[in-house]
């Protein structure tokens, strides 16, 4: 006798519609947005310490990349729309 188990799963088709294609480009466009913004942030913010000694060296993480997606989300107010919950 076989001591192997064999699990059956059902495939489900997932077939979202205009609505819900929508929001996951909007989504992905503002991940996307702020992505390249943090990093616009990041290689100024360290080409104004290298160049001007302006301010300190600083180490990216988390609490820093929340800092600029904050500021991020003041100056544009369609992020407040992606913000997930």
């Amino acid at each position: 006798m076989c001591d192997k188990t064999f699990i059956l799963t059902d495939k489900v088709e997932f077939v979202p519609d205009e609505e819900m294609k929508k929001e996951l480009w909007f989504n992905i466009n503002a991940s996307a947005f702020v992505y390249n913004k943090t990093l616009e942030y990041s290689i100024y913010h360290e080409n104004l310490v290298k160049e001007f000694t302006i301010g300190n060296k600083f180490k990216v993480n988390r609490t820093y990349t929340q800092k600029i997606v904050k500021t991020l989300k003041k100056h544009y107010p369609f992020l407040k729309d992606a913000d997930s919950t």
